[in-house]
């Protein structure tokens, strides 16, 4: 009965988190059930990757003694 009641109150304020923010909300149990966290995630539909070559971006401020050896 206890156990049933846990996880209907988890369930509750996973649903009222999802309903409040629209994001997928999860409870997680950390110690045993001495402590609990509110998880929430966004899943990203559209991601870009942006790619900088290795030279450029050892180069980036025009400083290039930074990266040579030895110093």
């Amino acid at each position: 009965d206890a156990l049933a009641a846990r996880r209907a109150a988890l369930a509750a304020i996973e649903q009222e988190s999802f309903v409040n923010t629209g994001l997928r909300s999860d409870v997680v149990t950390l110690f045993g059930g001495g402590r609990y966290h509110l998880y929430r995630y966004k899943r990203y539909t559209d991601v870009r990757l942006v790619f900088a070559p290795e030279r450029q971006i050892a180069f980036f401020g025009g400083d290039a003694d930074n990266f040579e050896f030895p110093r």
